[in-house]
């Protein structure tokens, strides 16, 4: 969930807290006024509420999906308004040892061994504990790559063992999930909602393969019995029902020579009070492909001849209300043996250009520059905060880049590096 959650949240919480206990209580902050333009570093302050999470066993825990996105969306709203206003939030506030406190405190000796953490998402970085793990309601949430969650009972500790061996910033191969796990797109809301549901989402795979996956819950919440038809109209037509259990995942491929092919996918649990049947209508084109992925150019380095260096990423993104393209730099600076943060001028692009994913026609670009002497900077923009268009953006090469330069002046030197970050996309040419 490439989804945004409890960093600043957290933070906001944390200042609260002087308290003997994991509890965290409410606490006045400031809260900035959503704003689609995530390039502006001001905005309406009010005084507002927060509901704290709570801390369990080194994570944050949400009592539902309201809660968690109303933290969220508050920590979001500081870290578009001054990511460093954000930064030394969630450093005096925070109450885990999250993926955010690991990034911003590492210090190494071989910079290819520096922390490098998959996920791109700034607030889940401060949401998630160092196993990329937090708990809403009755489930344990674990981020296994930038786009795929793995849900399991919170009080199951074979489960959580299992999900913390496995790799994670990889594609998830339905066969690796334990038993008691259920996968789900960090994008969907419906995954949260509860007991005897059935979640559907199809994807393209390449351009003559795509695949439908999910996953059905019983009335307690876990992994449970279901329904799933698939009509496919082809000649003859392709017509499957599936009885599954949990997840599941159907892959297909398509004749070059048929340039569309219309499916239908039905999905229902075998509950007592289920959700009821959902159905799914897609259109697939082996002709058209942008890549509506969460793509990242990975961590980059740079560094002169002497003692300065630059840790960079470009990266898209999608969170369940926006699609983000963002770059990052860090100042690093090499003392005694070992790379440390550093002050220095950083100036920081990023430059988007989106498709929509329906037919890969222009969606329009964006840019944002920022510049700041800082320990790190980061540039992102955004395509508004409707749910309702997250899915339907893509990009193809070209289509996110970043740009970088860290400037310093010391004892009449002065030190400049440059990089460049390009997110490689797949598309069908």
């Amino acid at each position: 969930m490439k989804p945004y959650f409890i960093l600043i949240l957290l933070c906001s919480i944390v200042i609260i807290s002087c308290q003997k206990n994991d509890e965290l209580s409410p606490k006045d902050i400031q809260s900035i006024t959503l704003d689609t333009n995530s390039n502006a570093r001001t905005a309406t302050s009010s005084d507002v509420k927060i509901d704290p999470p709570t801390v369990l066993e080194g994570r944050y825990s949400f009592r539902d999906f309201e809660h968690f996105t109303s933290l969220y969306q508050h920590l979001d709203q500081i870290y578009t308004e001054d990511n460093q206003r954000f930064n030394d939030f969630v450093s005096k506030n925070g109450k885990i040892t999250s993926v955010h406190t690991l990034l911003h405190t590492d210090v190494f000796v071989d910079p290819q061994e520096r922390y490098q953490p998959f996920l791109t998402d700034p607030i889940m970085m401060a949401l998630v504990n160092e196993h990329f793990e937090f708990q809403i309601g009755q489930y344990l949430v674990t981020y296994m790559n930038n786009d795929k969650l793995l849900l399991s009972d919170a009080t199951d500790k074979r489960v959580q063992h299992l999900i913390r061996a496995m790799e994670k910033g990889i594609e998830l191969n339905i066969e690796s999930i334990p038993e008691g796990a259920l996968w789900a797109d960090d994008t969907e809301k419906a995954t949260f909602l509860g007991p005897c549901n059935c979640i559907i989402r199809i994807r393209k795979i390449d351009c003559n393969q795509f695949k439908v996956y999910g996953h059905c819950t019983n009335i307690l919440g876990n992994t449970g019995k279901g329904t799933v038809s698939i009509t496919i109209d082809l000649s003859p037509t392709v017509s499957e029902t599936h009885d599954i259990n949990g997840n599941f995942e159907f892959v297909y491929t398509i004749p070059d020579v048929l340039p569309s092919v219309d499916v239908v996918v039905k999905a229902k649990p075998k509950c007592p009070f289920g959700i009821g049947e959902k159905t799914i209508f897609y259109t697939f084109n082996s002709t058209l492909q942008c890549d509506p992925l969460d793509k990242d150019t990975g961590w980059l380095w740079n560094q002169d001849n002497g003692v300065q260096g630059l840790s960079h990423r470009t990266a898209t993104y999608k969170t369940f209300w926006s699609t983000y393209e963002e770059a990052t730099a860090f100042s690093k600076h090499w003392y005694n043996g070992i790379w440390y943060e550093n002050y220095a001028d950083l100036e920081v692009t990023i430059n988007a250009s989106r498709k929509w994913k329906g037919d890969c026609s222009d969606a329009g670009d964006d840019s944002a520059t920022m510049t700041s002497y800082s320990k790190n900077e980061n540039a992102r923009v955004n395509t508004g905060f409707f749910y309702i268009d997250v899915l339907n953006y893509a990009h193809c090469d070209g289509g996110v880049q970043g740009t970088f330069k860290k400037t310093l002046n010391w004892n009449n030197m002065t030190w400049d590096i440059n990089g460049f970050g390009d997110v490689d996309f797949e598309c069908c040419e």
